[in-house]
């Protein structure tokens, strides 16, 4: 029994004895941490599956299919290099902070447009 009552009291004891009024939790650090690493694993993954699409695209030697996927996966790079500049505006001049994640982001998209336009006069043709 008086080994019981030692270790509760010998658990709770610094508990009591530093506990707080007023306690604030700092989320910031672990937050700021997560994001980074979304951060980082979502530009990964972004060349990674353009790596792919672009592979791809070249595997199946030209055609239609082939050309489809290479104007994809130049799509998907644009996009992405797009993105990159966003988030990261010190790669980019100053002058041209604003437009230039637009720009190729609208370039990524229209060529990513064109792709399916020509998977689509391929699928109506059939």
């Amino acid at each position: 029994m008086i080994k019981q009552i030692i270790i509760f009291v010998s658990i709770f004891t610094p508990s009591v004895l530093f506990a707080q009024t007023q306690v604030t939790i700092d989320y910031a650090g672990p937050i700021s941490i997560l994001m980074s690493y979304s951060l980082v694993s979502a530009i990964a993954l972004g060349v990674v599956t353009s790596i792919i699409v672009l592979i791809n695209g070249r595997r199946m030697k030209g055609g239609v299919f082939g050309g489809v996927l290479t104007l994809l996966g130049i799509g998907m790079f644009i996009v992405l290099a797009g993105t990159i500049s966003f988030l990261f505006p010190s790669i980019v001049p100053n002058s041209m902070q604003g437009v230039f994640p637009n720009m190729l982001n609208t370039f990524g998209y229209v060529i990513m447009a064109i792709a399916a336009s020509k998977l689509l006069k391929v699928t109506k043709d059939i």
